[in-house]
């Protein structure tokens, strides 16, 4: 159970125990029974992540839910509500040459000027059962893990290779964000995104509860990465060969 009020939030866990978050502190206590420290997988899933995530919004960051991914200088955000295909794409695009920001969150902060992208967490990606046969060099990473109803299979890619993720904060000289979706056609296509239907996603996607001025923050930060990018719809085809080639034709 989640309750929060002005800046502190506690989070009731039942017989695990329980957590007081104080943002303006910047501090967090933790009561946690011994069956549940004992499992640190567990505590940073369930508690510390979500922690963190709220210190790091508090602190002024924007937080955008997308998957994100960088090659050279460029940044590639993909959009799309959830089961829509954007771990699978993310990962054939990560075994054609991109490295993966992360598979969840992007964190966003441009108030020195310059636009710095923040990825969380890093490396981690998540399947679900009916992919696993597609990604045959990640089968034997893979954990079982409860999300949102349904088992999902999350692994690290850094286990499988350290280059796969990107680790540090990315300052993106370009930025093209895709809205996605899965086509019924062979062959996966692109076609412009209009800033209201931008807009809209992001309402959709990365709608968190809080006051307004925590969410006009958010928005701020979202439009000044929204300033930089290019905007696009990406359907999926069922030629999953051929979506890497579309792809490379956003930075043509």
């Amino acid at each position: 159970q989640y309750a929060g009020f002005d800046h502190s939030i506690t989070l009731h866990m039942g017989a695990w125990g329980h957590c007081s978050i104080d943002l303006a502190a910047g501090r967090a206590v933790a009561f946690l029974a011994h069956n549940l420290a004992e499992q640190p997988a567990l505590v940073s899933r369930y508690l510390l992540n979500t922690v963190l995530t709220n210190f790091i919004i508090a602190s002024g960051y924007g937080f955008l839910h997308a998957t994100g991914l960088v090659r050279e200088d460029k940044a590639l955000l993909l959009m799309a509500p959830h089961n829509s295909g954007k771990s699978t794409s993310a990962l054939r695009l990560v075994f054609a040459g991109y490295a993966l920001l992360s598979d969840s969150m992007i964190f966003v902060d441009g108030r020195a000027g310059s636009l710095r992208l923040y990825g969380f967490p890093v490396g981690q990606f998540k399947l679900r059962a009916d992919m696993l046969n597609r990604f045959p060099q990640v089968a034997h990473l893979l954990e079982s893990q409860p999300i949102r109803g349904e088992i999902k299979h999350v692994a690290d890619l850094r286990q499988l290779d350290p280059g796969l993720a990107h680790e540090r904060y990315f300052q993106p000289a370009e930025i093209r964000l895709c809205l996605l979706s899965l086509s019924h056609e062979s062959k996966s296509s692109l076609r412009p995104a209009a800033a209201e239907e931008v807009h809209q996603a992001i309402m959709a996607n990365s709608l968190f509860y809080d006051d307004a001025g925590v969410w006009r923050q958010n928005l701020e930060q979202i439009g000044r990465l929204l300033e930089r990018a290019q905007a696009a719809h990406l359907a999926v085809g069922r030629d999953t060969a051929g979506l890497v080639q579309t792809v490379d034709t956003l930075w043509q």
